[in-house]
């Protein structure tokens, strides 16, 4: 048995992060707020890892027959999957955007990596939370 995220917070959250994305761009506060984007891409990472939850769930009424390790690793892939998807968008946002002068969201490889991190490690909390919530309820 386990906590299965509802849709309604998996919304609440991704609306959340959309919106601080989108204040982030439009007052250009991704240049002053130097954490915003490691925040939302720790949120988004989480996002991920309970997305990933959620998509297990629905597939299986309980997890008590998969190995923690298993899921640790499913969790932990689909959010690495998703921030990279996310980090080849922004590299293709640049590749239009340098030609017209616009702003660059790809800062460098550590900037990338730092990304990459901090999305595995929001999907890493994520998978301690389904571990507690297994614990707690078996």
């Amino acid at each position: 048995m386990f906590v299965r995220p509802k849709k309604i917070f998996l919304f609440a959250i991704i609306f959340l992060i959309f919106i601080f994305h989108a204040w982030g761009l439009y007052s250009s506060a991704y240049y002053y707020v130097w954490w915003l984007d490691n925040l939302l891409h720790l949120a988004g990472g989480f996002w991920l890892g309970l997305l990933a939850i959620y998509f297990i769930s629905e597939q299986e009424s309980d997890f008590n027959g998969y190995p923690e390790a298993f899921l640790f690793l499913i969790i932990i892939s689909f959010s690495a999957l998703g921030g990279i998807l996310w980090e080849f968008f922004e590299f293709g946002l640049d590749t239009i955007s340098i030609n017209r002068g616009l702003m660059l969201s790809q800062l460098g490889v550590a900037d990338t990596m730092s990304d990459l991190f901090l999305d595995i490690s929001g999907a890493f909390a994520a998978s301690l939370l389904l571990r507690i919530s297994r614990k707690n309820l078996i």
